[in-house]
Protein backbone atom coordinates (compact mmCIF):
# COMPACT_ATOMS: atom_id res chain seq x y z
CA UNK A 1 0.00 0.00 0.00
CA UNK A 2 1.26 3.64 -0.40
CA UNK A 3 2.20 5.64 2.52
CA UNK A 4 1.04 9.15 2.39
CA UNK A 5 1.64 11.68 4.38
CA UNK A 6 -1.20 12.94 7.61
CA UNK A 7 -0.05 16.76 6.46
CA UNK A 8 -1.09 16.30 2.94
CA UNK A 9 -4.65 15.86 1.87
CA UNK A 10 -6.20 12.35 2.70
CA UNK A 11 -6.28 9.37 0.53
CA UNK A 12 -10.10 9.46 -0.19
CA UNK A 13 -9.65 13.07 -1.22
CA UNK A 14 -7.67 11.44 -4.17
CA UNK A 15 -7.72 9.13 -6.99
CA UNK A 16 -4.47 6.90 -7.41
CA UNK A 17 -2.96 5.57 -10.45
CA UNK A 18 -0.65 2.79 -9.87
CA UNK A 19 2.07 2.10 -12.80
CA UNK A 20 4.84 -0.48 -13.23
CA UNK A 21 7.50 -0.20 -15.73
CA UNK A 22 7.56 -3.81 -16.65
CA UNK A 23 9.41 -2.88 -19.68
CA UNK A 24 12.34 -1.16 -18.04
CA UNK A 25 11.83 1.80 -20.29
CA UNK A 26 11.62 4.44 -17.09
CA UNK A 27 14.06 5.16 -14.58
CA UNK A 28 11.38 3.93 -11.52
CA UNK A 29 10.55 0.61 -11.71
CA UNK A 30 6.91 1.03 -10.27
CA UNK A 31 4.89 4.04 -8.95
CA UNK A 32 1.75 5.75 -7.39
CA UNK A 33 -0.23 8.94 -8.86
CA UNK A 34 -2.26 10.80 -6.69
CA UNK A 35 -4.52 13.23 -8.22
CA UNK A 36 -7.26 15.59 -6.61
CA UNK A 37 -10.82 15.81 -8.11
CA UNK A 38 -9.93 17.89 -10.95
CA UNK A 39 -7.05 15.41 -11.94
CA UNK A 40 -4.57 17.21 -11.14
CA UNK A 41 -1.47 15.60 -9.60
CA UNK A 42 -0.59 16.39 -6.08
CA UNK A 43 2.03 13.74 -5.16
CA UNK A 44 3.93 10.85 -6.67
CA UNK A 45 5.26 7.74 -4.78
CA UNK A 46 7.61 5.60 -6.84
CA UNK A 47 10.61 2.96 -6.79
CA UNK A 48 13.47 3.91 -8.67
CA UNK A 49 15.22 1.11 -10.57
CA UNK A 50 18.16 0.91 -7.90
CA UNK A 51 15.26 0.34 -5.22
CA UNK A 52 15.67 3.30 -3.82
CA UNK A 53 12.20 5.54 -3.02
CA UNK A 54 11.22 9.07 -4.81
CA UNK A 55 8.14 11.13 -3.32
CA UNK A 56 7.27 13.63 -4.51
CA UNK A 57 4.51 16.48 -3.80
CA UNK A 58 3.49 19.03 -6.55
CA UNK A 59 2.15 22.54 -6.41
CA UNK A 60 -1.19 22.89 -8.54
CA UNK A 61 0.62 24.25 -11.39
CA UNK A 62 2.96 21.29 -11.39
CA UNK A 63 5.82 21.94 -10.29
CA UNK A 64 7.46 20.19 -7.84
CA UNK A 65 7.25 21.51 -4.24
CA UNK A 66 8.84 18.75 -2.54
CA UNK A 67 11.03 15.76 -3.43
CA UNK A 68 12.61 12.98 -1.20
CA UNK A 69 14.55 10.20 -2.02
CA UNK A 70 15.19 7.92 0.61
CA UNK A 71 18.31 5.43 0.00
CA UNK A 72 15.92 1.99 1.26
CA UNK A 73 18.82 -0.62 -0.22
CA UNK A 74 21.94 0.88 1.39
CA UNK A 75 23.64 1.69 -1.99
CA UNK A 76 24.71 5.10 -0.93
CA UNK A 77 26.85 7.01 1.65
CA UNK A 78 23.43 9.11 2.45
CA UNK A 79 20.71 7.39 4.20
CA UNK A 80 18.03 10.47 2.57
CA UNK A 81 18.02 13.77 0.25
CA UNK A 82 14.93 16.13 0.85
CA UNK A 83 14.88 18.95 -1.73
CA UNK A 84 12.22 21.68 -1.45
CA UNK A 85 11.34 24.47 -4.16
CA UNK A 86 9.30 27.39 -4.59
CA UNK A 87 6.09 27.89 -7.31
CA UNK A 88 8.67 28.90 -10.34
CA UNK A 89 10.84 25.78 -9.78
CA UNK A 90 13.67 27.35 -7.92
CA UNK A 91 15.37 25.15 -5.38
CA UNK A 92 15.13 26.39 -2.13
CA UNK A 93 16.99 23.94 0.13
CA UNK A 94 18.67 20.53 0.31
CA UNK A 95 19.06 18.02 3.30
CA UNK A 96 20.80 15.30 3.00
CA UNK A 97 21.10 13.13 5.87
CA UNK A 98 24.23 10.95 5.90
CA UNK A 99 25.05 7.62 6.78
CA UNK A 100 27.51 8.61 9.64
CA UNK A 101 25.08 10.56 10.81
CA UNK A 102 26.25 14.34 9.51
CA UNK A 103 23.09 16.03 8.37
CA UNK A 104 24.15 19.02 5.72
CA UNK A 105 21.32 21.50 4.96
CA UNK A 106 22.01 23.58 1.53
CA UNK A 107 19.70 26.72 1.51
CA UNK A 108 19.57 28.99 -1.41
CA UNK A 109 18.69 32.89 -1.53
CA UNK A 110 17.41 33.73 -5.09
CA UNK A 111 17.33 37.17 -4.17
CA UNK A 112 21.07 37.56 -3.70
CA UNK A 113 22.15 34.84 -5.42
CA UNK A 114 23.54 33.73 -2.60
CA UNK A 115 23.73 30.28 -0.71
CA UNK A 116 24.71 28.50 2.70
CA UNK A 117 25.94 24.94 3.86
CA UNK A 118 24.89 23.90 7.18
CA UNK A 119 26.37 20.70 8.44
CA UNK A 120 25.21 19.26 11.71
CA UNK A 121 26.73 16.38 13.96
CA UNK A 122 23.14 14.71 14.75
CA UNK A 123 24.78 11.59 16.33
CA UNK A 124 27.56 13.17 17.72
CA UNK A 125 30.55 11.30 15.85
CA UNK A 126 32.31 14.71 15.13
CA UNK A 127 34.56 17.04 17.99
CA UNK A 128 32.31 19.78 16.38
CA UNK A 129 28.41 20.25 16.69
CA UNK A 130 27.94 22.42 13.47
CA UNK A 131 29.67 24.11 10.56
CA UNK A 132 28.07 26.85 8.70
CA UNK A 133 29.40 28.20 5.62
CA UNK A 134 27.96 30.76 3.56
CA UNK A 135 28.65 31.95 0.06
CA UNK A 136 28.36 35.46 -1.64
CA UNK A 137 26.40 36.35 -5.16
CA UNK A 138 29.61 35.83 -7.26
CA UNK A 139 29.93 31.97 -5.13
CA UNK A 140 32.86 32.89 -2.86
CA UNK A 141 33.43 32.15 0.50
CA UNK A 142 31.76 34.93 2.69
CA UNK A 143 31.46 33.69 5.96
CA UNK A 144 32.37 30.31 8.01
CA UNK A 145 31.19 29.66 11.25
CA UNK A 146 31.92 26.47 13.63
CA UNK A 147 30.46 25.22 17.48
CA UNK A 148 32.75 22.85 18.67
CA UNK A 149 31.25 19.79 21.00
CA UNK A 150 32.80 22.02 23.78
CA UNK A 151 30.44 24.74 23.46
CA UNK A 152 33.58 27.48 21.77
CA UNK A 153 32.39 29.05 18.75
CA UNK A 154 34.60 30.04 15.58
CA UNK A 155 33.06 32.73 13.13
CA UNK A 156 35.79 33.29 10.17
CA UNK A 157 35.14 36.82 7.98
CA UNK A 158 36.24 36.75 4.36
CA UNK A 159 36.23 39.69 1.62
CA UNK A 160 36.11 38.44 -1.74
CA UNK A 161 36.80 35.20 -1.02
CA UNK A 162 40.13 35.84 1.15
CA UNK A 163 40.20 35.67 5.25
CA UNK A 164 40.27 39.18 6.69
CA UNK A 165 38.95 38.40 10.56
CA UNK A 166 38.12 35.47 12.88
CA UNK A 167 36.16 35.52 16.24
CA UNK A 168 36.75 32.48 18.56
CA UNK A 169 34.31 32.67 21.40
CA UNK A 170 34.28 30.45 24.69
CA UNK A 171 30.75 29.99 25.41
CA UNK A 172 30.69 26.88 27.32
CA UNK A 173 33.38 27.86 29.53
CA UNK A 174 35.57 24.90 28.66
CA UNK A 175 39.12 27.34 27.79
CA UNK A 176 40.93 29.44 29.68
CA UNK A 177 39.93 32.28 27.78
CA UNK A 178 37.00 34.43 26.81
CA UNK A 179 37.62 35.14 23.40
CA UNK A 180 40.22 35.42 20.96
CA UNK A 181 39.78 38.14 17.81
CA UNK A 182 42.35 37.75 14.81
CA UNK A 183 42.54 40.27 11.70
CA UNK A 184 44.23 39.50 8.32
CA UNK A 185 45.46 41.65 5.44
CA UNK A 186 44.64 41.72 1.83
CA UNK A 187 47.35 39.25 1.72
CA UNK A 188 45.89 36.89 4.07
CA UNK A 189 48.44 37.31 6.83
CA UNK A 190 47.80 38.16 10.44
CA UNK A 191 47.88 41.55 11.53
CA UNK A 192 46.54 41.40 14.86
CA UNK A 193 45.16 39.17 17.61
CA UNK A 194 43.71 40.01 20.78
CA UNK A 195 43.09 37.98 23.32
CA UNK A 196 40.18 38.27 26.46
CA UNK A 197 41.36 35.47 28.87
CA UNK A 198 39.50 34.32 32.20
CA UNK A 199 41.34 36.04 34.59
CA UNK A 200 40.77 39.71 32.80
CA UNK A 201 43.97 39.85 30.94
CA UNK A 202 43.67 41.20 27.54
CA UNK A 203 46.61 40.35 25.16
CA UNK A 204 47.06 41.84 22.10
CA UNK A 205 49.62 40.89 19.64
CA UNK A 206 50.29 42.78 16.15
CA UNK A 207 52.32 41.92 13.26
CA UNK A 208 53.95 43.19 9.98
CA UNK A 209 53.92 41.18 7.00
CA UNK A 210 53.13 38.26 8.99
CA UNK A 211 56.08 38.63 11.89
CA UNK A 212 55.43 39.80 15.47
CA UNK A 213 56.25 42.84 16.22
CA UNK A 214 54.69 43.32 19.82
CA UNK A 215 52.20 41.90 22.56
CA UNK A 216 50.50 44.34 25.05
CA UNK A 217 49.46 42.51 28.06
CA UNK A 218 46.80 44.95 30.04
CA UNK A 219 45.27 43.46 33.92
CA UNK A 220 41.80 44.80 33.12
CA UNK A 221 40.32 42.91 36.13
CA UNK A 222 43.38 44.06 38.40
CA UNK A 223 44.17 40.33 39.37
CA UNK A 224 47.64 40.77 39.27
CA UNK A 225 50.46 43.49 40.15
CA UNK A 226 50.99 45.75 36.87
CA UNK A 227 49.05 47.65 34.69
CA UNK A 228 50.54 46.67 31.62
CA UNK A 229 53.53 44.59 29.94
CA UNK A 230 54.72 45.28 26.59
CA UNK A 231 56.83 43.82 24.49
CA UNK A 232 58.60 44.83 20.88
CA UNK A 233 60.01 42.21 18.25
CA UNK A 234 62.59 43.44 16.12
CA UNK A 235 64.34 40.54 13.07
CA UNK A 236 66.48 39.60 16.23
CA UNK A 237 63.53 38.85 18.94
CA UNK A 238 63.14 40.72 21.72
CA UNK A 239 63.91 44.47 21.45
CA UNK A 240 62.15 46.51 24.30
CA UNK A 241 60.35 45.33 27.21
CA UNK A 242 58.13 47.49 29.50
CA UNK A 243 56.24 47.12 32.46
CA UNK A 244 54.19 48.88 34.33
CA UNK A 245 53.40 48.18 38.24
CA UNK A 246 50.43 49.23 39.88
CA UNK A 247 52.15 51.21 41.85
CA UNK A 248 53.31 53.71 38.77
CA UNK A 249 57.09 51.51 39.24
CA UNK A 250 57.80 51.88 34.94
CA UNK A 251 60.50 49.05 34.18
CA UNK A 252 62.08 49.34 30.80
CA UNK A 253 64.68 46.58 29.50
CA UNK A 254 66.19 47.00 25.66
CA UNK A 255 67.70 44.45 23.57
CA UNK A 256 70.65 44.78 21.02
CA UNK A 257 70.44 41.13 18.93
CA UNK A 258 68.64 39.26 21.95
CA UNK A 259 71.26 40.54 24.31
CA UNK A 260 69.88 42.91 27.15
CA UNK A 261 71.66 46.13 26.83
CA UNK A 262 69.61 49.05 28.78
CA UNK A 263 67.72 49.04 31.61
CA UNK A 264 65.66 52.02 32.96
CA UNK A 265 63.68 51.87 35.92
CA UNK A 266 61.19 54.90 36.91
CA UNK A 267 60.07 54.61 40.84
CA UNK A 268 56.75 56.89 40.90
CA UNK A 269 57.72 59.73 42.42
CA UNK A 270 61.30 59.40 44.05
CA UNK A 271 64.13 58.65 41.52
CA UNK A 272 64.81 56.63 37.95
CA UNK A 273 67.30 54.06 37.92
CA UNK A 274 69.20 53.23 34.46
CA UNK A 275 71.21 50.27 33.08
CA UNK A 276 73.65 50.22 30.14
CA UNK A 277 75.09 46.66 28.77
CA UNK A 278 78.22 47.07 26.43
CA UNK A 279 76.23 43.73 24.53
CA UNK A 280 78.49 44.97 21.27
CA UNK A 281 81.74 45.16 22.96
CA UNK A 282 82.59 48.49 21.45
CA UNK A 283 83.14 50.32 24.56
CA UNK A 284 85.50 50.51 27.87
CA UNK A 285 83.64 49.52 30.01
CA UNK A 286 81.05 46.26 30.34
CA UNK A 287 78.09 48.04 32.73
CA UNK A 288 76.55 51.47 33.49
CA UNK A 289 74.06 51.94 36.56
CA UNK A 290 72.74 55.58 36.71
CA UNK A 291 70.31 57.19 39.06
CA UNK A 292 68.56 60.47 38.19
CA UNK A 293 65.70 62.12 40.40
CA UNK A 294 62.65 63.44 38.81
CA UNK A 295 63.88 66.98 37.52
CA UNK A 296 66.54 64.70 35.69
CA UNK A 297 69.38 65.44 37.54
CA UNK A 298 71.87 62.37 37.81
CA UNK A 299 72.48 61.49 41.49
CA UNK A 300 74.73 58.67 41.15
CA UNK A 301 76.64 56.00 38.21
CA UNK A 302 78.36 52.88 39.14
CA UNK A 303 80.76 52.15 36.05
CA UNK A 304 81.90 48.36 35.71
CA UNK A 305 85.28 48.42 33.04
CA UNK A 306 86.08 45.68 30.96
CA UNK A 307 89.22 45.47 33.07
CA UNK A 308 87.70 44.66 35.92
CA UNK A 309 87.56 48.34 37.90
CA UNK A 310 84.81 50.35 39.05
CA UNK A 311 83.68 53.55 39.64
CA UNK A 312 81.58 55.23 41.32
CA UNK A 313 79.98 58.81 41.09
CA UNK A 314 78.21 60.17 43.71
CA UNK A 315 77.20 64.05 43.71
CA UNK A 316 76.31 64.27 47.13
CA UNK A 317 79.68 62.44 48.47
CA UNK A 318 81.93 64.89 45.76
CA UNK A 319 80.08 68.06 46.65
CA UNK A 320 78.44 67.70 49.73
Amino acid sequence: MPLYPSSAATPSDLTVEYEIDADHVEPWHERFLYRDQSGTLVREEAILDSGNRLDTDYYPGGVIERQVETDVMDLFKWREIASDFNASGEQLSEVVVRDNGITTTTTFAFSTNSYSILQEDVEDVKSWRSIEVAYDEEGKLDLKTRIADDGSKTETEFEDGARVSRIQTDDGDARKWDSITTTYDESGDIVQKIKVQDDGRVVTTTYEDGDRISTLVEDTADAFRFETHLKIYDQDGLAEDTRVMDDGTTTSKFYEGGQLSEREVIFYEEVILRERFDVVDDHDWARILEKFNLVGNMTYRLTEYDDGTVEEFDPIILFG
